[in-house]
C-alpha cells in the first residue's frame, strides 16, 4: 500500500465506525481507571490492546511506505508516512505505560495470558478493517483462522496457569480466574491431593517420631554411663587405671 491507499483506508466508512467505538470505549475506560480509582487487570489490559491497535496499523503503514522506497517508489515526500510514525512512536511508549502498571499490580500469570489475548483480538480486528486482510477468503478459511487463534489462546493460559511467586495472592487469582474464563478452563487451581491422608497415618508418623526420639536420649545415657564408670577411683585408689 501506497501513501494513497493508506489514505482511502483512513477514510473509508468502517475504519471510521471502527475509530469511533475504540475512542469511545478507550475514553470509558479512563474514566474507570482514574476518575473512579477501578484498577482492574481487565481495565488496564483493555486500554493497552485499544491502543496496541493503533501500533499495529501505523507500523504497518510505515513499513509498507519504506519498502516501496528502497524499491524505487518513494513516499518520503508524502506527509502520512510522518504522521504514521508520530502515531507509532507515541503507542507504542504509552501501551508499555499501562502493561507495566498492570504488571505491578498483578502477578505475571494474570497479565501475561489476558495481555496476549486481547492485544492479538485487536490486532487482527484492525487489520480485518483497515487493511481488508479477511477479503476474499472463504468461511472455512475464516473459521479455521479464528478456531487457531483460539487454541493459542487456550495454549497460553494453561501454559502460564498454575505457577506461583513470592507476592502471588493464589486466592485472588482463582477468583479473578472465576470471573474471567468458564470453570473448566482453570480447573488446575482447584487440585487437591489424590489420596487423601487418613488421622491413622498422622498419628503412626507421630509415634514414629517419638520413638526415634526415645531411642536417641537412650544411647545418649548410655554413653554419659560409660564416662562416669571410667572417672571413678578403683579399690587400689587409682584412678583411670593408674596406681598413687
Amino acid at each position: 500500500m501506497d501513501a494513497k491507499d493508506i489514505l482511502d483506508s483512513l477514510t473509508q466508512r468502517a475504519f471510521l465506525v471502527y475509530i469511533f467505538i475504540e475512542v469511545i470505549t478507550l475514553i470509558v475506560l479512563l474514566v474507570l481507571l482514574y476518575r473512579l480509582k477501578m484498577e482492574n487487570v481487565l481495565v488496564l489490559l483493555l486500554i493497552t490492546a485499544i491502543i496496541a491497535s493503533f501500533t499495529v496499523i501505523s507500523a504497518k503503514a510505515c513499513s509498507n511506505m519504506i519498502k516501496l522506497t528502497f524499491q524505487g517508489h518513494s513516499q518520503l515526500d508524502q506527509p502520512i508516512i510522518y504522521v504514521m510514525a508520530i502515531v507509532m512512536a507515541v503507542t507504542a511508549i504509552t501501551q508499555v505505560k499501562f502493561l507495566n502498571h498492570a504488571m505491578k499490580l498483578f502477578h505475571s500469570t494474570i497479565v501475561v495470558p489476558t495481555n496476549f489475548v486481547f492485544f492479538t483480538i485487536s490486532a487482527i480486528t484492525a487489520g480485518i478493517v483497515f487493511y481488508r486482510e479477511m477479503w476474499g477468503m472463504t468461511a472455512i478459511q475464516v473459521f479455521m483462522y479464528l478456531f487457531g487463534c483460539c487454541l493459542c489462546f487456550i495454549g497460553v493460559f494453561f501454559i502460564t496457569t498454575g505457577r506461583s511467586g513470592d507476592s502471588f495472592d493464589e486466592d485472588s487469582a482463582k477468583k479473578l480466574m472465576a470471573d474471567i474464563l468458564p470453570t473448566w478452563l482453570y480447573s488446575s487451581y482447584n487440585r487437591a491431593p489424590i489420596q487423601p491422608r487418613s488421622p491413622n497415618s498422622d498419628t503412626a508418623l507421630l509415634l514414629s517420631n517419638q520413638s526415634d526420639t526415645d531411642e536417641t536420649s537412650f544411647q545418649g545415657d548410655q554413653e554419659l554411663q560409660e564416662i562416669n564408670n571410667q572417672n571413678q577411683p578403683n579399690q587400689y585408689g587409682s584412678q583411670n587405671g593408674t596406681k598413687y
